[in-house]
């Protein structure tokens, strides 16, 4: 039940935060800094580049923020839903799925905002 619980909120706050931090440095108002955005050598390489390449990931970020949400959502339910205190097999399996398709996801999007930066640099 806990596992459920604590990784499914978890799970909706990076995905969300992931959204949030890429919508913000998109639109200009997170400027390059060395804790939060994409950082890859290309993205920091100028205040241009940083927003190129955060606009460009921004598709992707919001799909991952909202499919993370859901399946986090479905982790809390499915916490909720155990008997017991030992993880069931949906939440072991959502966990793994939610906490994969955010990992996938930031690697796909540090990906295209390089792409996207260095073009920019151009």
């Amino acid at each position: 039940m806990v596992m459920g619980l604590v990784s499914g909120v978890s799970l909706i706050g990076v995905s969300v935060l992931l959204w949030w931090v890429t919508a913000s440095a998109a639109r200009g108002d997170l400027g390059r800094n060395g804790a939060v955005g994409i950082r890859t050598a290309a993205t920091t390489a100028s205040d241009a580049a940083w927003v190129a390449g955060h606009r460009a990931a921004l598709p992707t970020a919001k799909i991952t923020g909202i499919v993370g949400a859901i399946i986090g959502g479905n982790l809390v339910g499915a916490g909720l839903w155990s008997p017991s205190e030992e993880p069931s097999g949906a939440v072991l399996v959502l966990f793994a799925v939610g906490y994969s398709v955010i990992i996938v996801a930031a690697l796909v999007a540090a990906r295209i905002a390089s792409q996207a930066a260095r073009e920019a640099e151009r």
